[in-house]
């Protein structure tokens, strides 16, 4: 039985937003020749869940019932450097910034590197001494990735915070049986953060403060189904606890393509999120330099190995539901479409 060796990669936020396509004229497109080559070359394929935890979800078989959020906060965990074992129920309690204008309050997220453990530290304890005698449980693992351990479910629904960075939060605040107690918290806790003395310093050396959290992604560790991927690398602790959860090999993107194609025997999956920040704040010049930088990284190394026969096939999918299957045949198809506005439409 001959086994392809297939490379399948992920990356939300390739397709943009509606504005990227009076951004990508003929000058930009031809930087990023592998892409258009891969969108016209690539048989497509429509259908798939929109967003990277769906995606993921989808394939990992998780059952996702209506009116509740997907776990990502119990599968995250597992992909954190220094992950939390456990059984209770977890929210993702991540720090962000509310920003009180004319129209609303609208919700900005902290750069990755903005906080240090440190601050994380003493703004969660703070968080957690606030609730303890709910036995609440804060954890920040990351800078910008705190998780909330529960003792019990609460009746809730989130938005996800990568579908609210930089809008107003009217109509996305936490919803269902328990929104009401679950608003109030978010309030109790901007009046802790805002007074908290890390708060001060960092308003002191004009860096954002951290006067909110953002909750999203609860639910308590579901059951992974086998995984379709011999090897997963990426950038996203939820593809990485995932795979733990799976038994899979999972490594964090510390490069290019080339360790992935080197070690590639069947299937692998590659997950990058480097766009996402861009496409939440929907910011051009950001999304278009972290584009050539996905492109040069990978997109460039995979059709080279393919060309070179080091890969057979190789699946794009831009997290919108759409995903673009190139094989070494279709590099040399005379009639193609039209490049990248088969990705951007």
């Amino acid at each position: 039985m001959i086994r392809l060796r297939r490379i399948h990669i992920l990356v939300p936020g390739l397709a943009g937003w509606p504005q990227c396509r009076e951004g990508l004229n003929r000058h930009r497109a031809g930087e990023v020749a592998a892409l258009v080559t891969w969108c016209r070359r690539g048989r497509r394929n429509d259908g798939l869940p929109a967003g990277l935890e769906n995606t993921l979800a989808y394939w990992a078989r998780i059952p996702v019932q209506s009116k509740q959020d997907l776990p990502v906060a119990a599968i995250s965990r597992y992909g954190e450097e220094k992950h939390v074992a456990g059984g209770g129920y977890w929210l993702r309690c991540d720090p962000v910034h509310f920003n009180a204008e004319h129209s609303g309050v609208r919700l900005l997220d902290v750069e990755p590197d903005t906080i240090d453990h440190h601050e994380a530290k003493g703004l969660t304890d703070a968080i957690a001494a606030l609730y303890r005698e709910e036995g609440w449980q804060v954890f920040p693992l990351a800078g910008q990735r705190w998780y909330l351990r529960l003792p019990t479910p609460p009746p809730l629904m989130t938005t996800p915070l990568y579908e609210v960075a930089g809008q107003a939060i009217d109509d996305v605040l936490p919803g269902g049986p328990a929104q009401r107690q679950w608003r109030q918290i978010l309030t109790e806790i901007q009046m802790v953060l805002h007074r908290h003395a890390i708060n001060e310093q960092r308003q002191q050396q004009g860096r954002p403060v951290i006067n909110g959290v953002w909750f999203w992604g609860g639910g308590e560790s579901p059951e992974v189904g086998p995984l379709p991927w011999q090897t997963v690398t990426s950038d996203e602790p939820f593809a990485i606890g995932l795979a733990r959860c799976s038994k899979v090999p999972a490594a964090v993107i510390t490069g290019g393509a080339e360790r992935v194609i080197d070690t590639l025997e069947q299937d692998a999956l590659v997950v990058v999120s480097a766009l996402r920040p861009a496409v939440s704040r929907q910011t051009w010049p950001l999304w278009w330099r972290q584009l050539r930088r996905v492109h040069d990284l990978w997109l460039v190394p995979l059709v080279e190995a393919l060309r070179r026969g080091r890969v057979d096939e190789l699946n794009l999918f831009d997290g919108s539901g759409r995903v673009f299957t190139l094989t070494r045949r279709r590099l040399h198809f005379f009639w193609s479409r039209n490049g990248l506005e088969s990705l951007l439409q």
